[in-house]
């Protein structure tokens, strides 16, 4: 049976040669086809499954750029032939993967959490969450026989069931056997896998530990969460300034949210901070008390417009809220715009060539 430190070892392996072989397309070649191609075959790599959305060229280019942005910031961008170096790789992979993410797409990049819990075990493993990380299809000890525990029925084989509850956590079903535990939280059903040695003379007893256990390793993660939300959104603000956020329940409204309602021009608006919709004049139309907003930056289009459309090959694009651009119509290659005509793409930025 493969174990999990194997399966993290083959697998991101088989990444990070991927994306170094970006790199170096990247840096040596011009012919965007062979750019393109190694971009999909990297990206597809880092899904956590063959099914669901698929990788197409807007995402190839943003990962290309991507390739370009990382090599220049490492000084490498030049021709000449790339030395395996894993602070150049790491960089693009992990934007690579937050690339995927906000487009909607899963992915499976293993990694050891804190105390060396494989992810697979952490609330951190989105995939498994959403039934599709590759290691839960394998024969494996780490990962419940296999088969997804959080897939799985408590009622059946090697889960004995219980209903106990202790500090806002039920144990709904225990497997003794591997330590493995189902726990609902909030009305949300997560699989846990017991960290440390727990010394008890009851079952039940023993279960409160561990409850225990994930109480502090989930106040753990929303601390992390919490800092790298702070880090993003700094990040954000140097781009495209403050954001205003929803006010709070009961507070009322704020000045500055007063003035988005009564002239919704020159803003834009998001639900999750990710994709940005320019704000209609009719602000009822959307859910604006959920909303945050921000002012549209200078020289920004937001969304395909008739300018965009009559003169592709004077705007850039970006899908990354303005931290990356890509020409929208390439030299040699006048049909590369042509995706603009399919839909409104109002959630992609526009701008004039410098």
């Amino acid at each position: 049976m493969l174990s999990f430190e194997d399966f993290l070892t083959e697998r991101n392996d088989a990444i990070d040669d991927l994306f170094f072989r970006l790199l170096k397309t990247v840096n040596t070649e011009d012919d965007q086809e062979k750019r393109i191609c190694a971009a999909k075959e990297a990206l597809k790599n880092l899904k956590a499954s063959e099914e669901g959305f698929p990788i197409d060229n807007v995402l190839a280019k943003e990962a290309i750029r991507l390739a370009e942005d990382v090599l220049k910031e490492h000084k490498v961008l030049s021709g000449k032939p790339l030395e395996w170096d894993m602070s150049i790789i790491g960089d693009i992979t992990e934007t690579a993967e937050k690339i995927l993410n906000d487009a909607g797409i899963q992915t499976c990049f293993p990694f050891f959490a804190d105390d060396e819990v494989p992810c697979v075990n952490t609330n951190e493993c989105h995939a498994k969450a959403a039934g599709k990380c590759p290691f839960c299809t394998r024969d494996s000890k780490d990962c419940a026989g296999g088969e997804c525990a959080m897939q799985q029925n408590p009622d059946q084989g090697k889960f004995d069931s219980y209903d106990l509850e202790y500090r806002g956590v039920r144990c709904l079903a225990v497997n003794w056997e591997q330590r493995l535990f189902i726990f609902e939280v909030d009305g949300e059903r997560i699989s846990f896998r017991q960290l440390q040695y727990v010394e008890a003379s009851a079952d039940t007893d023993h279960i409160r530990l561990v409850i225990g256990q994930f109480l502090k390793l989930r106040e753990q993660e929303k601390l992390r969460n919490a800092n790298a939300c702070q880090r993003l959104l700094q990040k954000y603000q140097k781009v495209f300034g403050e954001i205003i956020f929803p006010d709070e329940s009961g507070e009322g409204q704020s000045d500055a949210r007063r003035k988005v309602y009564a002239n919704p021009a020159g803003w834009m608006y998001s639900y999750d901070g990710l994709r940005w919709r320019t704000a209609p004049m009719d602000i009822g139309k959307i859910a604006y008390e959920n909303a945050m907003f921000r002012r549209i930056p200078e020289g920004i289009i937001v969304g395909v417009n008739e300018d965009v459309k009559k003169a592709p090959k004077d705007f850039l694009f970006s899908t990354n809220n303005g931290l990356s651009w890509t020409p929208l119509q390439e030299e040699g290659r006048p049909s590369s715009s042509v995706w603009v005509f399919h839909g409104r793409h109002d959630w992609v930025w526009f701008r004039r060539k410098n």
